[in-house]
């Protein structure tokens, strides 16, 4: 058994677009860490305005 998850979920931006260009995604595969590498937990994530303007397009 793994101790890492094989599979995660999140929201997608699909296109340059409003908030129509967001997809739910569930089944978003989870990155293996590399060679002197490790994963870190994200337990929670914001969005400022650099996000909003390169979503916008």
């Amino acid at each position: 058994m793994s101790m890492f998850l094989q599979i995660t979920y999140g929201v997608y931006l699909t296109r340059y677009s409003g908030p129509e260009a967001l997809e739910w995604r569930d089944d978003i595969p989870v990155p293996r860490p590399g060679a002197g590498q490790v994963p870190v937990c994200v337990l929670a994530a914001g969005v400022n305005n650099t996000d909003i303007n390169t979503r916008v397009g």
